[in-house]
């Protein structure tokens, strides 16, 4: 009888597998937002982005019989797909379109359609060869976005259909990590982590310029990982010197953000990095697991997180990307997820 109650029960929720589906963000009850009150909110939490399972069918109604089916099973609320996250490591996105996540535990990009409901997954490096480990991403113009993989040893550029268009940087870079864009002329930044400098690409991999090496004084740099750019601003995480710096490409002054230390504002491995329209500058601080938020005279204003499993909290953060909406977007990597936030403004 039991047997047969169950089977009842799963084929009522099959019923639904053919309804269609949407993109929807995981998130919790409550509004969860930084600084807590009293203060003023500066930042909100958004949602949770693993992947397929983001794809919702449209029908939202439960039976009785479906929820019990759920204790029964012992399902999840998002149930884990094949085309889920394994260890999220980078992060792109077009507004309400679509994003783009560097997976480095299934060494791929994972492509998901937020309009059209679908996920798909592009291995694809050129030359007939499979990406080995791609490390990071940034949209190159509307139609492309360019891949670092450290272990090729250069750049990979795909259109949003992730077909492979042209590969550069090969003998010129020696541990190519972080990428960052120019919008305005398109030039491609590259953090050589190996060489201690970083690499100027012009849209067609021919080398334009090299910013920096090996020190420890300003303009010089240590192992950098991550870049950003808001003009005039190209914002570098000098990670091995446990700082950021950032390089006005105009006036070619140099701004020496943070320093070393165990407390929260302080650094032991900056990572990723971004601007808000505010000009705010975002730095995760992968060994203490906090978003950490600056201005542009280096003062400390916020930090976002701690480490956990707990949505808002992070497991080994790495990428950060915020869009034109300032929607920040956390790669939480050892959770296996992006974790998405949103700039309330100042």
């Amino acid at each position: 009888m039991k047997q047969a109650v169950l089977l009842i029960l799963v084929l009522s929720l099959i019923g639904c597998s053919s309804l269609p589906r949407h993109f929807e963000l995981a998130s919790v009850e409550g509004n969860i937002v930084y600084p807590p009150p009293p203060d003023m909110a500066r930042i909100s939490y958004s949602g949770t982005l693993v992947g397929e399972s983001n794809l919702v069918r449209n029908d939202k109604t439960k039976t009785r019989a479906q929820r019990l089916l759920r204790i029964i099973v012992g399902l999840p609320r998002f149930n884990q797909s094949k085309n889920d996250l394994l260890r999220p490591i980078a992060v792109v996105n077009w507004p309400g379109e679509e994003v783009f996540i560097v997976d480095a535990g299934n060494a791929s990009i994972l492509k998901v359609d937020q309009l059209g409901a679908g996920v798909d997954t592009f291995k694809n490096a050129g030359n007939k060869r499979g990406f080995l480990s791609p490390v990071s991403i940034a949209k190159l113009g509307q139609t492309e976005v360019v891949i670092a993989d450290s272990a090729l040893g250069e750049l990979s550029v795909l259109n949003r259909q992730g077909i492979w268009q042209r590969s550069f940087g090969k003998h010129i870079l020696d541990m190519p990590v972080g990428i960052a864009v120019d919008d305005r002329t398109n030039n491609i930044y590259v953090a050589d982590s190996k060489a201690d400098n970083i690499k100027v690409f012009g849209l067609n991999g021919e080398l334009l310029d090299i910013i920096g090496g090996s020190g420890v004084n300003a303009g010089q740099l240590n192992g950098p990982t991550h870049l950003a750019i808001k003009h005039p601003w190209l914002a570098v995480s000098d990670t091995l010197n446990g700082r950021v710096q950032l390089f006005n490409l105009v006036t070619e002054e140099i701004k020496v953000v943070g320093s070393r230390g165990l407390n929260i504002g302080n650094f032991v491995r900056p990572k990723g990095l971004g601007f808000d329209s505010d000009f705010n500058l975002y730095v995760l601080e992968g060994y203490h697991d906090y978003l950490l938020i600056y201005n542009l005279e280096g003062q400390f204003l916020l930090g976002v997180g701690g480490s956990g499993q707990e949505h808002g909290q992070f497991n080994l953060p790495s990428g950060l990307y915020i869009d034109e909406r300032d929607s920040i977007y956390i790669t939480d990597m050892l959770n296996g997820r992006v974790e998405v936030f949103q700039y309330l403004g100042s």
